[in-house]
């Protein structure tokens, strides 16, 4: 019985930091909306909401940097593990490789083994 209360106690969640994950990452995504799919400076806007579309976005910025901070509170507190390396290290080449691929196949760029030893 000893055995399974040291489990759950290691399973539990704090559940205030993942709520303030959860925020950072929907600062993100709007981020990345006003960033790339809004250009402010194409608009015609009075100088109230275009102050207040700049605040937004500096608010927005400080949701990557929160994000950062809780990713590296949580790996702080867990054991380093080599095979983890090697995972990310697998899944950034797979994904770099689809994607250039991707970008061959909807005409972007153009094949060339020197641009596809550039991309790993």
């Amino acid at each position: 019985m000893n055995e399974n209360a040291i489990n759950l106690n290691k399973s539990k969640r704090l559940m205030n930091v993942e709520i303030l994950r959860i925020l950072s990452m929907f600062l993100i995504v709007c981020n990345h909306f006003l960033g790339h799919c809004l250009n402010l400076q194409d608009y015609d806007m009075t100088d109230s909401n275009r102050f207040i579309l700049w605040f937004l976005r500096g608010i927005c910025y400080m949701g990557t940097n929160l994000f950062i901070l809780i990713s590296a509170y949580f790996q702080s507190r867990s054991r380093f593990k080599p095979k983890s390396i090697l995972l990310l290290i697998a899944q950034v080449l797979f994904y770099s490789i689809v994607l250039y691929l991707a970008s061959v196949w909807c005409g972007i760029t153009h094949f060339s083994y020197y641009s596809l030893t550039n991309v790993l």
